[in-house]
């Protein structure tokens, strides 16, 4: 299955804006991350039982693989690792898919690519991300 994923600002598309054709991005084992919350039902002495939710998502792992991205779109993306190497580390990564969609804070944990450059496109770039934060959905 293939997701739409924005990392920042930039969109994982044919031209990195979110009208682009989007790229083929595969996660590995994004559908264990659904639901976002794990739950403990708590049974109070008196009075009804209540569901204690807590987060799931902190410190897994998310390998993601984004199949021939093109070099204005692979600058980016290290320009924004930079910035974020630079800072705390965290790096904004939405993904949109079947399994649902997740707003999520991340660090880089590692990055390669293979293969070269050909005729301004490199044919993989791996990622793989640590969940810092579930970032709240936007209010309505």
């Amino acid at each position: 299955m293939y997701n739409a994923v924005q990392i920042e600002d930039l969109y994982l598309t044919s031209d990195g804006t979110s009208g682009g054709l989007p790229c083929r991005v595969e996660i590995d084992g994004i559908a264990r991350l659904r639901p976002a919350f794990r739950r403990t039902v708590v049974l109070p002495i008196e009075g009804k039982p209540f569901a204690q939710l807590f987060d799931n998502l902190i410190g897994e792992q998310l390998t993601m693989s984004i199949f021939v991205l093109k070099a204005d779109e692979y600058e980016d993306l290290i320009t924004i690792i930079d910035a974020a190497d630079a800072g705390d580390g965290e790096i904004q990564v939405r993904i949109e898919g079947e399994t649902g969609d997740l707003d999520l804070q991340c660090v880089l944990e590692s990055f390669s690519q293979q293969g070269e450059f050909d005729e301004d496109r490199i044919p993989a770039v791996t990622l793989v991300w640590r969940i810092a934060a579930v970032n709240p959905p936007p209010e309505p």
